[in-house]
């Protein structure tokens, strides 16, 4: 034992003084050192993407990449350091047994990533591990020792030898709990740590290195040169630590990609899945890619479960038919072949009536890359809302109608368009008003039936009303057989063409009634309605008068009812305008001279005249012709009559010429 221990350890003080001067190449030991850093550096970074990858045959093959990217560092590190060692004799090496020696470094570094790829080893884990790895680094080291070819021979000092032992072990524990506890830390400390591991035990155990002189010649036992095996493991070694950085590099990258789609993802299936719409996306082939629980429950209600992702669309359609989700007349393929072209042309969304009774709003649309997007929104209570309120918009408008009878359309309209606010308010403005009533009406009332007299009473106000209406006036109420109306509000044309509108309308009216006249007398009235006319122009006060929970729009003002003085001022047939009305409208319509009448609250004789009719229609040779008293109303239509026509009128002239007899003789003065 004491000789196999003495064959490879320096003992005593002679065999220490007799040992070689060694020396150290500064730049190789500067090469091992970058190597050995170089070579920890890529194999935690590998460690990492063990740790990321989840498919095993990756994990194995980037566990193998570390290991030997680790054992082969470790390696080049020690014989670059040993090329370091510079002796004053040639020294060369075994090269079987050189290249033998790299793989403990390859199995310490496959338990090192051992350790490394599990985040919660623990501190027994941890220090098992890095004792493995530091024991692996031991052995390749002495055993590349075994490898060195020189003129002598070459023995270790033994407390120094130890030291390297123990250097090695610690240090890489200290590594791998950097690497694994300290997750703040950058991967360049544990990897200076490992580094300083392999080349401290290195370094510490060259020094243990003795060598001794001897007759022999390194020729003897062959090897390869010093200078040749430097260039060969700096570059090998340099390249495979390059591209081991390289490749993880680019691995984390596309780890670092990946994990962002896949965040990204999960980042949209969490938006479609919070939101109430079903959401749908079918690729370039139309199979199902994505959806959200939504869609599913839209598609085929709570209790046909989920559509498999990669379903085609034309299959769901039909499913869904079948089912009855989708309503249709019987013919199914009719219906997935429609809603399957329209799927693949999108357009305006689709308003579809589901089997259960709901309303979905589909909305589809073509994607940059073929695809189509779907959202399917269940409008059934907005479809229930729009529903309701078209019923209740046409029973508002039957209202509405049935209210606008009782008010003048100009002011149904500003009131509706919001022009006129429904407020008790009232303004002074210039009106032209006009009152009429029928003569001896109390007398008409007692020889007709009341349903008879209803009737005939409404005809006449329905007539006398469109023609208020086609002229632009107001019409403000009917009083008993009196009709109301006026000219200059809400809406006005100026003064001067509300008058002349005004006795335009009550030419019209008499015209109208004498009309009337003939087709009542025609149905059996014996009397028909004849009516007396009045208007005046003067400032009144017009507007909402009441009370705050009802008013009525109307005018009042010493006009108003001068008007009305002037109407029953008239005779059966007549139309009075006052002298105001009478100044507008002189220009346009022809009157008789005028006369004074009395009136009622006013002082003075107030001056009227009697409307004959439009001033075309007098200048006119032949044409229609208006002439009445109080007791005649002739109405002739010229141009409108043939020969026969006018012999017919000439005899009934005649007639009425008979009828009414000679003029009584007067007493002559």
């Amino acid at each position: 034992m004491s000789d196999w221990f003495a064959s490879y350890f320096a003992l005593g003080n002679l065999q220490l003084e007799q040992a070689l001067d060694a020396q150290h190449d500064p730049l190789l030991v500067i090469a091992s050192l970058i190597i050995s850093g170089l070579g920890a550096y890529a194999a935690l970074r590998i460690a990492a993407c063990v740790r990321l990858t989840e498919a095993r045959f990756h994990r194995l093959a980037w566990f193998a990449a570390g290991a030997i990217t680790m054992g082969v560092s470790v390696w080049a590190m020690h014989f670059i350091g040993m090329l370091a060692f510079q002796l004053p004799i040639p020294v060369s090496y075994d090269l079987w047994l050189t290249l033998l020696s790299v793989c403990p470094a390859i199995l310490a570094g496959a338990l090192m990533l051992q350790i490394a790829t599990k985040p919660n080893a623990s501190l027994a884990r941890i220090a098992i591990g890095g004792t493995a790895m530091g024991l692996g680094v031991v052995v390749m080291h002495y055993s590349g020792m075994a490898a060195m070819r020189l003129e002598g021979v070459v023995l270790y000092n033994p407390l120094i030898f130890a030291l390297s032992v123990v250097v090695s072990i610690a240090l890489a524990i200290a590594a791998l709990f950097a690497n694994l506890r300290i997750e703040s830390a950058p991967k360049i400390v544990p990897a200076g740590i490992l580094g300083a591991a392999v080349s401290g035990m290195h370094y510490t155990a060259m020094s243990a290195t003795l060598c001794f002189a001897s007759g022999n010649s390194p020729a003897e036992v062959g090897g390869i040169g010093t200078n040749l095996l430097s260039a060969l493991i700096i570059i090998a070694v340099l390249a495979l630590i390059g591209l081991a950085i390289f490749v993880t590099y680019i691995d984390q990258r596309l780890n670092v990609a990946a994990a962002n789609v896949l965040l990204n993802r999960n980042r949209l299936l969490d938006a479609i899945e919070s939101t109430s719409d079903g959401f749908a996306f079918f690729d370039a082939d139309d199979l199902l890619e994505i959806c959200n629980q939504k869609f599913h429950h839209l598609v085929f209600g709570s209790s046909e479960g989920r559509v498999e992702l990669g379903t085609p669309f034309e299959s769901i359609i039909r499913k869904a038919a079948e089912l009855g989700h989708i309503k249709h007349d019987g013919d199914i393929e009719a219906v997935v072949r429609e809603r399957v072209e329209r799927h693949r042309s999108p357009g305006e969304p689709l308003l579809q009536l589901r089997g259960d009774g709901r309303w979905l709003l589909i909305s589809e649309r073509r994607a940059s890359d073929g695809g189509v997007v779907a959202v399917y929104s269940d409008v059934t209570q907005l479809k229930a809302n729009e529903i309701e309120l078209a019923n209740k918009t046409r029973s508002l408008e039957h209202l509405s109608n049935q209210l606008a009878k009782y008010l003048s359309p100009q002011v149904y309209s500003s009131i509706f368009s919001g022009e006129q606010d429904v407020k008790v308010d009232s303004k002074r403005k210039k009106l032209t008003v006009f009152f009429s009533d029928l003569v001896d009406f109390t007398e008409t009332t007692e020889r007709l039936a009341s349903e008879e007299l209803t009737k005939l009473l409404n005809h006449y106000f329905t007539e006398m009303s469109q023609i208020a209406l086609d002229h632009g006036a107001t019409v403000d109420k009917f009083i008993g057989d009196a009709l109301m109306v006026f000219f200059g509000d809400p809406g006005t044309r100026g003064v001067k063409q509300d008058a002349l509108a005004c006795v335009k309308m009550a030419i019209a009216m008499r015209d109208r009634l004498e009309e009337l006249a003939h087709d009542w007398k025609d149905i059996g009235i014996e009397k028909p309605f004849r009516a007396r006319f009045g208007i005046h122009t003067d400032y009144c006060t017009v507007g909402n008068f009441g009370s705050e929970s009802r008013v009525d729009y109307t005018v009042i003002g010493a006009g108003v009812n001068l008007a009305a003085r002037v109407e029953s001022a008239a005779a059966p047939g007549e139309i009075l305008i006052s002298f105001e009305t009478y100044s507008h409208v002189k220009d346009q319509v022809e009157c008789s001279e005028s006369k004074q009448i009395s009136v009622k609250g006013v002082s003075h004789p107030v001056n009227v005249y009697s409307v004959i009719g439009e001033r075309h229609q007098q200048t006119s040779p032949s044409g229609e012709q208006n002439l009445a008293t109080e007791h005649l109303s002739l109405r002739l239509d010229i141009d409108s009559m043939n020969d026969s026509e006018k012999l017919e009128a000439r005899g009934l002239l005649n007639k009425a010429l008979g009828l009414l007899g000679a003029p009584s003789k007067t007493r002559r003065d």
